[in-house]
C-alpha cells in the first residue's frame, strides 16, 4: 500500500488554521494537548535538521526528537499511513502564551543541596600546665621546716623548662 501524500493547505481547508504546540513538560501532563490527541486534531511536524529535505508531517501525535506540534480546531481525516506535504508555516496561527504553568505541570522540586556551613571563629581556653621535678638538699630540724626551706631555695633558682613535662587540656569552648 502506498502512502498517500496531502497536501497542508486541504488541511487547512477542512479543519482551520493551525496553532503550534510547545510541550513544556511530558505530553501526559498537558491536558489541553492530550484532548487534542484523543480528538484527532493534532498534525506532527517532523524536522530533519541535517537533511535538505522539506519539513513534512504526519496526521497524529508521533514522539520525535526534531518534531513540532500543530493543533487544529478541527479534527483531521483519519489516514494514519499519510505523509502531509507542503507546509506554509504562514498559515499557522500564532498563539499567545496562556495561563502561567499550573503547580501540575511543574516538574518536582529537587532537594536542595546541602551546603556545608560557614566556618566561624571560636575563643578556645586552654591550660598548659608544665611539670618540673627538681630535688633540693637542705638542713632543717623537723619535716615542716625541711619544706619551707626547700620552697625558699627553689624560688631563688631560674627553672629550666627544657626538662619539664607538658600537659595541654581544653578548659571552654566559646
Amino acid at each position: 500500500m502506498a502512502t498517500q501524500q496531502i497536501h497542508f493547505r486541504q488541511l487547512v481547508e477542512r479543519s482551520g488554521n493551525p496553532e503550534i504546540v510547545t510541550l513544556w513538560t511530558t505530553p501526559e501532563r498537558n491536558r489541553e494537548f492530550m484532548k487534542a490527541v484523543k480528538e484527532n486534531r493534532v498534525l506532527t511536524i517532523v524536522q530533519e535538521p541535517a537533511s535538505a529535505r522539506k519539513d513534512f508531517g504526519r496526521i497524529g501525535f508521533h514522539r520525535n526528537a526534531h518534531a513540532s506540534y500543530l493543533v487544529f480546531p478541527k479534527s483531521l481525516p483519519s489516514a494514519p499511513k499519510s505523509r502531509v506535504i507542503g507546509i506554509r508555516y504562514d498559515l499557522v496561527r500564532q498563539s499567545m502564551p496562556r495561563d502561567p504553568v499550573s503547580p501540575a505541570m511543574r516538574p518536582p522540586r529537587k532537594r536542595p543541596v546541602r551546603r556545608r556551613p560557614a566556618t566561624r571563629e571560636f575563643d578556645v581556653i586552654i591550660r598548659r600546665t608544665a611539670t618540673l621535678e627538681t630535688c633540693v638538699r637542705v638542713p632543717a630540724r623537723n619535716e615542716a621546716q625541711a619544706r619551707r626551706e626547700a620552697l625558699a631555695t627553689i624560688r631563688r633558682q631560674p627553672m629550666d623548662l627544657s626538662k619539664a613535662v607538658f600537659h595541654d587540656e581544653i578548659k571552654s569552648v566559646e
